[in-house]
């Protein structure tokens, strides 16, 4: 009988498990990677703001890196990286649940696949 409720567990519950955890983990490294680029942005804007100059990318990379460490480029990620993580598993799992209703369990189509990329 655990047997039974094991393989019903991992026939229904695995697969859609699976593009929830992928999606999440996706949408944390998107994060994690872009959110340096967009911290110098910011801090960039609010320094032109102040009505200071203008320091480039790379001077910006510098004075963040001089004046706040590696951290500087990482404050404030967590919220991000949550919501992101939480909105790519679920476009992750809608795209795949309606692939796997367009398709019928079978190689999908180009139009299923762009189809159910929209529905996510």
């Amino acid at each position: 009988a655990a047997a039974t409720l094991f393989s019903i567990f991992i026939w229904l519950v695995l697969p859609t498990i699976r593009p929830l955890v992928a999606g999440s983990i996706a949408g944390a490294i998107g994060v994690g990677v872009a959110y340096p680029f967009d911290s110098i942005k910011t801090k960039s804007q609010a320094l032109a703001a102040r009505g200071e100059a203008s320091r480039g990318l790379f001077g910006m990379f510098c004075y963040v890196l001089e004046d706040e460490g590696i951290s500087g480029f990482y404050q404030g990620v967590t919220g991000a990286m949550l919501g992101q993580a939480v909105v790519k598993a679920v476009a992750f799992a809608s795209n795949d649940w309606a692939l796997t209703e367009l398709s019928g369990g079978v190689s999908p189509t180009v139009w299923q696949l762009i189809a159910s990329a929209m529905f996510a």
